[in-house]
């Protein structure tokens, strides 16, 4: 009990020193000349007699271990100081790279937003200009965003960048096609009236044409209610009105920019006027076939008249001409009912000119939009777009400088080349490897186990932070390299236990 006690509270130093002369005694045991019987091997519980000398071999081993731990040793600290030396430039990996980096693009940029801000908006180049402003500002607001919210692996802010600024691309487009398209109506000295009277005649063509329309549906609804002959009427009087409105879109002169929607428009309302003198001549027969159905009963009741004589004929007459009058009514509602025309082909033909109604209009209406710029005076206006197109040229460069300086940031992440750094990490992991080989070749008799056991265990260490930063490093993460510097850590006391026990091994003996 009392030796079970002693060896608990004996320091760890102790032990190993304890643990070394027993191994020390059993070497010196080894060495007897070849015809002495060998000695038992000393129990664990066996104390080597104090000073006892390592044999000439044990000493050899114990020189071979000293040196070539020295060599690993300095091989381990070059490791480690190209390590440090290294990933000391790895500053533009470092998320304080990035946050500075994007905090200088939302800044930078603003010098873009106040150069579009300070383009002249002069009347002819005015929406231009607003179109670069609002373009301008949307950007600026998703740089800021990018520089206020941006967490490491996060793309959906980027992505937002990448919008905005393909959105802003787009109204670059527009601005400078839209004052190529000035720029040739001022010179050509557009009249503005010209344009204006287009569209006073246009309106008034249109009203007309959904009058025809309207009037149409309240025939379509009372036709069933209606005489065959007055649905004729009413589709004959359709049908010239409709005529008047072709004649009309005929002789429209439209400009250059409504033309192919006003001729959609013509067929269209060609297609609906044939639609209707189709169906007015279906009415006509139908009004026809009505005639003759009500003549025909008119004759059966005068015949019937003449046939009856007398007072019994006379007293019957009454109730034949009743019947008569009735079945002849009977027939004539029937007749008209069947030559009633088929709506089908007026409908579809309405339906159509709907879609040409509306291409055409859009298209005047975006004349009618630009016609404020053709009440300047065409030498004025050429004037003010000249100065915009210079400013413009001025603020697109600007612009495109920015965004080149921001796609080599992209593209090579500032600076933090991730494949140079992997192959690095992957660099430092095979040498760690080949330092671990040579740490497990070390000799590890029975009294250099204790400094073996603790070299191996420190190299593992580092071995196995290495291999996971080589396959798990990503850039501007804060805790990347914190594996390697507590395995490091824990690595070098290991080394220096393993140091002290060897020295005291050697000092020892």
């Amino acid at each position: 009990m009392m030796s079970k006690q002693l060896s608990m509270k004996t320091p760890l130093r102790c032990r190993v020193l304890l643990f070394l002369m027993l191994a020390a005694l059993a070497l010196a045991g080894c060495t007897q000349p070849a015809d002495t019987a060998p000695a038992a091997a000393p129990t664990p519980d066996a104390t080597p007699a104090a000073g006892a000398a390592l044999s000439a071999n044990a000493q050899a081993a114990v020189d071979d271990f000293a040196n070539r731990q020295q060599a690993i040793d300095e091989e381990w600290g070059r490791i480690h100081e190209e390590f440090d030396q290294w990933r000391a430039g790895l500053a533009a990996c470092h998320p304080g790279a990035r946050y500075e980096a994007l905090n200088d693009f939302a800044v930078a940029f603003n010098a873009v937003t106040e150069q579009a801000g300070d383009i002249t908006r002069a009347q002819s180049a005015r929406e231009l200009a607003d179109l670069l402003i609002a373009a301008a500002e949307a950007e600026a607001a998703a740089l800021r965003q990018l520089r206020d919210h941006w967490q490491p692996g996060n793309t959906a802010l980027f992505e937002q960048v990448e919008q905005r600024r393909a959105q802003a691309s787009r109204a670059q487009k527009n601005a400078q096609d839209l004052a190529i398209a000035l720029e040739a109506m001022f010179a050509d000295g557009a009249d503005s009236r010209a344009t204006e009277e287009f569209a006073q005649a246009f309106d008034a063509v249109i009203e007309d044409w959904q009058q025809v329309h309207d009037d149409y549906a309240g025939l379509r609804k009372e036709a069933k209610s209606l005489e065959v002959a007055a649905v004729y009427a009413g589709l004959e009087g359709l049908a010239a009105s409709l005529a008047l409105v072709v004649d009309a879109l005929d002789e429209l002169t439209p400009p250059d920019d409504a033309a192919s929607a006003v001729e959609q428009l013509r067929d269209a309302a060609r297609a609906e006027l044939a639609a209707f003198e189709a169906t007015k001549e279906m009415a006509s027969e139908g009004a026809s076939a009505a005639e003759m159905a009500s003549e025909q009963s008119a004759a059966e009741d005068e015949s019937a008249t003449d046939a009856a004589s007398g007072e019994a004929a006379a007293e019957d007459e009454s109730e034949e001409d009743a019947a008569s009058g009735e079945a002849a009514a009977e027939a004539e509602a029937s007749a008209g009912l069947q030559a009633l025309p088929d709506f089908d082909e007026i409908d579809a033909a309405v339906k159509e000119s709907a879609a040409a109604l509306k291409a055409a209009g859009d298209a005047v209406g975006q004349i009618a939009a630009s016609d404020a710029a053709l009440d300047i005076d065409p030498e004025q206006g050429r004037a003010e777009l000249q100065v915009f197109n210079d400013e413009y040229n001025r603020l697109l460069k600007a612009w495109d400088d920015f965004h080149d300086r921001y796609d080599q940031w992209r593209r090579d992440e500032g600076g933090c080349d991730r494949r140079a750094v992997i192959r690095a990490l992957e660099g430092f992991s095979l040498r760690i490897g080949a330092l671990g080989r040579d740490v497990r070749d070390l000799p590890q008799s029975g009294y250099l186990r204790p400094m073996h056991g603790l070299l191996v265990d420190a190299v593992a260490a580092e071995e196995d932070a290495f291999r996971r930063l080589s396959h798990s490093w990503q850039p501007f993460t804060v805790d990347a390299f914190r594996a390697v510097a507590v395995a490091r850590g824990s690595a070098d006391g290991l080394r220096r236990e393993a140091a002290r026990a060897l020295q005291e091994l050697r000092e020892r003996f």
